[in-house]
Parts: structure tokens; sequence; C-alpha cells
């Protein structure tokens, strides 16, 4: 639950953890305000349109390989936004991190529901959504203070350590095993 915890308040930080960048990034890749605010749109969309078939997808495929690599797809699209040459290629880093993170999204209830006893279910989906919701109001004053103190790259860097402790902390729990080349866990 921790691992899992940790990687929701990633998810739904990146909703608003780049929104004070967008004047910055807008001057150094030569874009206006009105086309800034695609870098968060193309996050939220992919993440509400992949949300409802990635969660049928998922009720057929291990969660936890579907998680893992959902994290994996949030951190390798994060280096691809800070490395951003252009506006387009940041859009499209931002549509990448959005379908992980809608991956993410799909599978946490299963999650939830096979590794917490039934009874303690209730309190852990408390919990998580109460890390969504923080996660949520932190980003602004977060990317503020990284933006501000290291420049509007580093605002996409800054979740790496989160994400490493969360892989870090699935795979010594063993919540998730390797997966095999079937897409199915083995461990």
């Amino acid at each position: 639950m921790i691992a899992l915890g940790l990687a929701m308040l990633v998810v739904t930080s990146e909703m608003t953890i780049v929104a004070v960048t967008l004047p910055g990034l807008g001057a150094e890749l030569g874009v206006g305000h009105a086309a800034t605010a695609w870098v968060l749109l193309a996050y939220a969309l992919p993440m509400a349109a992949i949300a409802v078939p990635a969660g049928r997808w998922a009720d057929g495929a291990d969660v936890r390989c579907t998680f893992t690599v959902s994290m994996l797809g949030v951190g390798v699209a994060s280096v691809l936004g800070a490395l951003a040459p252009a506006f387009g290629v940041l859009l499209i880093a931002r549509v990448l991190q959005g379908m992980a993170a809608g991956l993410t999204v799909a599978v946490y209830m299963p999650i939830v529901i096979g590794s917490v006893r039934q009874e303690q279910r209730g309190r852990a989906i408390g919990y998580i959504i109460t890390i969504m919701t923080v996660g949520s109001m932190a980003g602004v004053p977060l990317g503020g203070l990284v933006a501000g103190t290291l420049g509007w790259r580093d605002v996409f860097l800054m979740k790496l350590p989160l994400l490493l402790v969360v892989l870090w902390v699935g795979r010594r729990r063993h919540c998730w095993p390797a997966c095999s080349p079937t897409g199915t866990a083995r461990g």
C-alpha cells in the first residue's frame, strides 16, 4: 500500500505540477500562452480517455506487471519531457505520461482488492483517495518551488526519486514480481 500510495501521489500531482512552469517553458520553446495550456491538457485528456479501456484490458492482464510498466512509462516520459528540444516533443511526452498514468489509475483498485483484506479495503481506499487529493493540491507549490529554483525542466525530473522508491518498495515487498515476456507475472 505504501508503494501504491506514493505512485498515486506522483500521478495526481503531475496534473498540476507543471502549471506554474508554463510561462517559462513557453518562452524557452517559443510558444504563446494559449498553446502552453496544451501541456496540461496533453496529460489530462489521455489519462481520462484511457481509464475505462485500460481498466477493461487490465482485468485480463497481470495488474502488478501493468502497474510496474505504468510507473516506468511515467518515468521515461518525464525524462523525455525534461529533455524536449521543441514544444511538439514536450506534448508527445505529456501524452505518453498521461497514458501511463491512466494505466496506473486503472489498476490501483484491483491492487487494493488483491493485497488488502476485505475488512480493511474501505480504509485502504480512503487512504489512497486522500493521497490523490493531496497530490493534486501539492503539485502547484512544489512545481513552483522547483521551477523557481532550478528551472522548468527540473519539474519533470523531480518525481524520479519517488518513482524509484515506488519500484524499489514494490519489488522489496514482492508486490510486483518480474514480468515474463507473455505479460504475466512470475516470482
